[in-house]
C-alpha cells in the first residue's frame, strides 16, 4: 500500500506519466532535494513488503540517472529477490539503468536467468 501510494505520488502528477526531467523539475519545485528522494527510494528498496520493492523500481529510473552505480548496486542485488515481480521489474529497471555492454550487469542478469530457470 505504501508503496503503490509512493508510485503515484512520483510516477504520476495530474494523472499524466512524466518524463524523467519534468519530474525532478517538479520535485525542485516544490522544495525536495533529488538526492534526498533518490536515497529514499533507493531505501524502500529493501523494504519487506514486496509491493513496496516493485514500487521504488518503478519509480527508481526518475531519481537515478543512467548509470548510477550505487542505484545499479542495489537493482542487481533484486535480481534474485524472492518475489517473481520483483525480479522482473529489476531487469526492466535495469535495462534502462546501465550504460549499454556493461560487464557486470550482463553476468548478473545471466546468472539470475540461469537461477530461475534451473
Amino acid at each position: 500500500a505504501r508503496g503503490l501510494e509512493l508510485q503515484k505520488q512520483l510516477a504520476e502528477i495530474d494523472g499524466v506519466p512524466i518524463t524523467q526531467e519534468e519530474a525532478i523539475a517538479r520535485l525542485d519545485a516544490f522544495g525536495f532535494e533529488c538526492a534526498t528522494v533518490r536515497r529514499d527510494v533507493l531505501s524502500l528498496l529493501g523494504d519487506g513488503d514486496a509491493d513496496v520493492r516493485a514500487s521504488a523500481l518503478s519509480v527508481l529510473l526518475m531519481v537515478a540517472p543512467r548509470g548510477d552505480g550505487e542505484a545499479t548496486q542495489r537493482v542487481m542485488g533484486l535480481l534474485g529477490d524472492a518475489d517473481a515481480g520483483v525480479r522482473q521489474a529489476s531487469v526492466a529497471v535495469l535495462e534502462q539503468l546501465v550504460h549499454p555492454g556493461d560487464g557486470n550487469v550482463i553476468v548478473a542478469l545471466m546468472d539470475a536467468a540461469f537461477s530461475e530457470w534451473a
